[in-house]
């Protein structure tokens, strides 16, 4: 396969006159050139500009290959983290008839997070507010995290300052 950015870039390179070789511009006397204002052309330089190009190329397409390589690994195993801890918690869920589809919208409300800190701890939680409403679910998450923290149970960057 013949890659057109190398080919119209060894092209341009071929078709400069003397006047601008190398993007130079060299002085012209009446329209034409002296013997000493000629650039000699160099296939050995041309075949050198021209594989550094190419390596160019190649090292950015092998880059960006990498960078999306890493990136796609990267929300794969985010996406198995979310499912397994999803399976864990309705592990746990199931024996009081409960199951969260959605790890991050579910436990979002901090209902089934306080339900969940119950069967886990085996002690009883204050009561969830109840609401839809964003306060509603502040202050349900801010329970569980109260309890979680009268039980001494640190949690890395989560939590009061």
């Amino acid at each position: 396969m013949v890659d057109t950015a190398s080919y119209h870039q060894q092209q341009a390179y071929l078709d400069m006159s003397p006047v601008t070789a190398n993007g130079i511009h060299h002085p012209q006397t009446n329209g034409h050139t002296s013997q000493h204002d000629q650039i000699p052309f160099n296939i050995d330089q041309l075949a050198a500009d021209f594989d550094l190009a190419g390596q160019d190329e190649c090292n950015s397409s092998a880059r960006m290959f990498e960078r999306t390589r890493i990136q796609v690994l990267a929300d794969e195993r985010g996406h198995v983290q979310k499912k397994t801890f999803t399976k864990w918690v309705n592990s746990h869920l199931t024996r009081v008839g409960c199951r969260i589809n959605d790890l991050y919208t579910d436990l979002g409300d901090g209902r089934m997070l306080i339900r969940l800190l119950e069967i886990l701890s085996g002690e009883r939680l204050p009561k969830a507010t109840r609401g839809k409403m964003r306060i509603h679910c502040l202050e349900n998450v801010d329970k569980a995290i109260m309890f979680l923290q009268e039980q001494h149970v640190h949690l890395e960057n989560i939590g009061y300052v």
